[in-house]
Parts: structure tokens; sequence; C-alpha cells
């Protein structure tokens, strides 16, 4: 299972890398002669440097771990690929009309598709790190409330001390 919890790992982060060496190449398309490949080879080393943790995570977690995270991991990505497209239509269409405003000083000409890509790729890199943080709140909250937790917090009372047992001496007051 680790195994193929590693191989998710890879092929999620190809995919991300791509879109992300897509996004880079659409901005810097017109400015420069950046091929799209140079774009992938240095977001995959800043990729691979980022996700060198893990190889902690894949030592620590178990079985089940690994194939809830794949399974929630594999749903938040294919509705980032399915939503993406569809809500980068309305800002695609301003960028443009901006572009076209701007292409007046600036004498670059206004491509669709590579505006169109870029807001794409961008509106699925937003949504999925807003999906990430969900899904870290999701798992933080769930090994708060997993059952042998001795820190579990209880009602009200949580951060403060536990009182100690009482016993009948210990509830008289004396007065002196």
């Amino acid at each position: 299972m680790k195994f193929l919890f590693l191989f998710w790992i890879a092929i999620r982060g190809i995919l991300d890398v791509s879109i992300g060496a897509t996004a880079a190449w659409c901005a810097l398309y017109s400015f420069s002669s950046v091929s799209w490949l140079q774009c992938f080879w240095i977001i995959l080393a800043i990729h691979f440097v980022g996700n060198l943790s893990f190889v902690k995570i894949v030592r620590t977690q178990t079985r089940e771990d690994c194939f809830a995270y794949i399974r929630r991991e594999s749903m938040l990505v294919g509705s980032s690929i399915i939503s993406a497209p569809i809500l980068a239509i309305l800002p695609t269409v301003a960028v443009i009309v901006l572009l076209s405003l701007l292409q007046v000083w600036t004498n670059l000409e206004t491509h669709w598709l590579h505006t169109w890509l870029l807001v794409t790729c961008l509106a699925y890199i937003l949504l999925r790190v807003r999906e990430a943080r969900k899904m870290a709140l999701r798992a933080k909250s769930q090994r708060s409330q997993s059952p042998g937790n001795i820190w579990k917090p209880s009602g009200k009372n949580f951060g403060s001390v536990p009182k100690a047992p009482q016993s009948p001496r210990s509830r008289r007051v004396i007065d002196v």
C-alpha cells in the first residue's frame, strides 16, 4: 500500500508540476523565449524540494491512513480538474478585455488560448491549495478526536488544570 501511496504522490506531483509549468509558460510566453519544458524542469525541482516531507509521512502512516489519503486526494484532484475550467471563464473574459485595452501601450498581442490556460491553471492551483487546507484541518480534527488520544479536549474546561479528588478532610474550612 505504501508503494501505491508513493506512486499516487508521484502522479499527482507530475500533474501539479505540469499545471504550474503551463501557468508559468503562459505568463512568460510574450516576454521571453522560454519553452514549456524549461518551465517544467524548474518547477519540478521546486516541487521536489517542497515535497520531501512526504518521505517522513510514508514511514509513519498506516496502510489505512495511506488509503484514506489517496481516496480523498483523488476526489479533490478530480473536482479541481472539473471545476477549474468552469470557474475560469469569467475571469478569463475580464483578463482578455484588460489585456486588449493595455495592448495599445504594451504592443503585446492578446492570445485568448494562452490567457484561458493561465487563468484555468491559476484557478486549479488556488482550488488545490484551498482543498489541501481543508484536508489538513479535517485530518487534524480526526486526530484530536481519536478514541485513544489522551489529549482529547473535554468540553468547557479545555486547557484548565484538572481538580484533585476531594476527601472529607479537604472540604473543611479552618478559620484562624
